[in-house]
């Protein structure tokens, strides 16, 4: 027998075969049939709106594996990342078509950064763009967003003439880039037209965005980091029609680096169609990195003047000014520093831009005549430039004269020679010449001279040292050398002429005789006393002084003779003995 609570338990499970079964197979095939497989894509911003009588959704998706993306088609199923989306061309669409795509949702579906998405106007607007590109076919007719009216439009809560704006704006611009093909090519130069950049003077750098043909690129916007320079706010936004962007920087000194970068789209159309069935297929946006750098030195010339002078031994060279111009085709500009000149003649450094220049002297070292101006050449190279100045002479007047009466003095043989570099030595000649009888007149660069005789004027003496004097800038100075005289010789007195005494004779015998007495044969004149008397000049003395040496003198002449003849006669005597042969 049966049990009764079998038989419920029996009846549930005929229930669900023939009701539950049947309606979940009818569910499932019901849903597979569904156009929109929302629960395999996320919307992102946008709106579901009607535009010309096609209503549907108008922004963009979120799809697995392929990111955000916009449908390029319209009427079909909806995408689904699980109808196996790859790659497609789009083939059915022209070059110019696929690239104006690309350019549409890489330059307007990427954000305004990195991992951002569009305003969903933006978003919706692209979804016009696309299918006006691909040429929709809308309830309307074909759609086109220029002739689109905006009471066409219903569903974007207040925003469709936002909508329709921006659409023509951003179709305005994938037709203005349709002409470009990739790749794109970022370069980055520093503009030197007027010059190398100098340091601490604003500079440009320009950066061109081109495609494989060339062309400028316009309308990305580009960033650019300095190294050492530093970037000023002035500049452009974005690329230009020729394809560049202008960064101002003011440069410093030695090397200065930039770096551009910036993100372009993606000319090479990234499109995906399903593979499992037919649906909606889709295209993302394509951004492609850009980078370029450039580096220039912050070059500048260096200019110093070096002055010389003819007389710096004795004139300081400090203080001369110079006026720095440069030089142009019309002749020297306006001017563009000073230089200043220290005690050693040497100025402080002059930094300048690579050229040519005029270098005036505007105020000359004191005791220096002006000088200049000169050219430096500072195109390749720094340049001390040498300038040199001369002094300003004074006058020497050298004038010979008698030492005793002043009297200009003609015949005189005289150099004239300068201590150049301030020694003592007077090493430098400057003149000779024989005096007049006007003075010699020179001019003299300052300094110290020496005036030396080599020759006197008949009857004076040679001078026996040289003169010394000083000459200083637009000075006149006199200088007086002078001569003694030579002393007159001695003339002989008028005195008369004495008699002549006779002089004394000695009279002298053989030896063996007897001496003759001693005579002296004068005038009747007494014998002069020996001695003299009181009251006599000793001139008498003197006289009678000589007269007892004479007579001495002959005593013993006398007494020696027969001496001198006995040794004779024994000289006589004396014979030499031979031998015998």
């Amino acid at each position: 027998m049966r049990s009764r609570g079998a038989i419920p338990f029996v009846v549930m499970v005929v229930v669900v075969m023939v009701v539950v079964v049947p309606l979940v197979l009818v569910v499932g095939a019901a849903r597979r049939s569904v156009p929109w497989a929302a629960a395999e894509v996320v919307r992102l911003g946008g709106f579901q709106a009607t535009v010309a009588g096609h209503r549907g959704w108008f922004g963009s998706y979120d799809m697995a594996g392929l990111g955000t993306a916009w449908c390029v088609d319209h009427g079909i199923a909806a995408p689904d990342a699980d109808f196996g989306y790859s790659p497609t061309t789009l083939a059915e669409a022209s070059p110019p078509v696929r690239t104006a795509i690309a350019w549409a949702i890489g330059r307007h579906g990427a954000g305004l950064g990195p991992g951002t998405r569009p305003d969903r106007v933006t978003a919706a607007a692209l979804t016009l763009v696309l299918h006006d590109l691909m040429g929709a076919a809308y309830p309307t007719g074909r759609l086109d967003v220029g002739r689109l009216g905006a009471g066409q439009l219903d569903g974007f809560e207040g925003d469709e003439q936002a909508v329709l704006a921006r659409a023509r704006a951003v179709k305005a611009d994938a037709l203005a880039h349709a002409h470009h093909r990739g790749p794109l090519t970022l370069s980055a130069t520093v503009d030197t037209t007027r010059g190398p950049p100098r340091p601490g003077r604003p500079g440009v750098l320009v950066a061109r965005l081109t495609d494989a043909a060339g062309v400028g690129v316009a309308g990305v916007e580009l960033g650019a980091t300095a190294t050492r320079a530093v970037l000023t706010p002035d500049g452009d936004e974005a690329t230009d029609g020729n394809g560049e962007q202008r960064f101002g920087f003011v440069a410093a000194s030695g090397e200065n680096g930039f770096n551009v970068t910036g993100v372009a789209p993606d000319l090479q159309l990234q499109a995906f169609a399903p593979s499992a069935r037919r649906a909606q297929r889709v295209a993302r946006a394509g951004r492609v990195p850009l980078s370029a750098g450039a580096r220039v030195t912050g070059e500048t010339r260096r200019l110093a003047v070096k002055k010389t002078g003819d007389a710096a031994a004795y004139l300081s060279l400090a203080g001369a000014r110079f006026q720095v111009r440069p030089v142009t085709d019309g002749g020297a500009a306006a001017p563009v520093g000073e230089l200043v000149t220290a005690g050693d003649g040497t100025s402080s450094l002059l930094e300048l831009d690579p050229g040519r220049y005029q270098v005036a002297e505007t105020g000359p070292p004191a005791g220096y005549a002006t000088a200049g101006p000169w050219i430096a050449d500072l195109t390749t190279t720094d340049v001390v430039l040498e300038a040199p100045n001369s002094a300003i002479p004074g006058t020497g007047r050298i004038t010979k004269v008698d030492a005793a009466t002043g009297r200009p003095l003609a015949g005189a043989k005289l150099s004239l020679a300068y201590d150049a570099d301030r020694d003592g030595a007077f090493e430098t000649p400057v003149a000779q010449w024989a005096s007049g009888a006007e003075p010699a007149v020179r001019d003299l660069r300052p300094g110290d001279y020496e005036v030396t005789e080599m020759a006197a004027p008949g009857g004076y003496r040679l001078a026996d040292q040289p003169v010394r004097f000083a000459v200083t800038p637009g000075n006149a100075t006199s200088v007086t050398v002078g001569n003694a005289p030579l002393p007159t010789p001695p003339q002989p007195r008028s005195q008369p002429i004495p008699s002549p005494t006779p002089p004394a004779t000695s009279v002298l015998t053989e030896a063996g005789s007897a001496p003759s007495p001693l005579r002296r044969v004068a005038r009747e004149q007494p014998l002069m006393p020996l001695l003299p008397q009181t009251g006599q000049p000793l001139s008498l003395l003197a006289g009678a002084g000589s007269a007892l040496v004479v007579a001495g003198l002959l005593l013993v002449v006398a007494a020696n003779r027969p001496g001198l003849q006995a040794r004779r006669r024994a000289r006589s005597l004396v014979r030499p003995v031979v031998s015998p042969s």
